[in-house]
Parts: C-alpha cells; sequence; structure tokens
C-alpha cells in the first residue's frame, strides 16, 4: 500500500468515527511547483489527510511512522 492508499483508509475510518476527513493533495519539493496559470491533476504527487474538528484542520500523513497531528515529514 502507497501513502496515498494508507491515508484514504485513515480518512475512511476517520469517517465511519463520525468525523469530517478529507484528503489533501500536494506537490513534494522533488516534484516542482504547481503551475499557477495550468495546474492539473499529474502536478501534485502526493496525498495526506486533513481533520476537521469544529472551525479547525488538523493534518497528518498516515504513512509517517512516527506522524504527528500538524507535523509532516
Amino acid at each position: 500500500t502507497n501513502s496515498a492508499g494508507m491515508n484514504f483508509l485513515l480518512i475512511n475510518a476517520l469517517k465511519t468515527a463520525g468525523f469530517e476527513a478529507y484528503p489533501v493533495a500536494l506537490s513534494t519539493r522533488g516534484n516542482g511547483r504547481i503551475p499557477m496559470v495550468n495546474p492539473s491533476s499529474s502536478s501534485f504527487n502526493y496525498t495526506i489527510t486533513a481533520l476537521k474538528i469544529d472551525t479547525l484542520f488538523y493534518y497528518t500523513d498516515a504513512s509517517d511512522k512516527y506522524g504527528d497531528w500538524n507535523i509532516l515529514p
């Protein structure tokens, strides 16, 4: 399972538990900046999880073994 798959499993588990959870598509530094004029889905190469509690968003990467909320590798 890749990192995107692991994050979608976490999103599914959080939604099953009654939380608002969403995928967040990112572009890593090695992949370069997202073109502002003509962005496309191929510009993104990484997915993390966003969790919304009240009005706050918390972000995590389910594939990071020692990860924590709002700290990305």
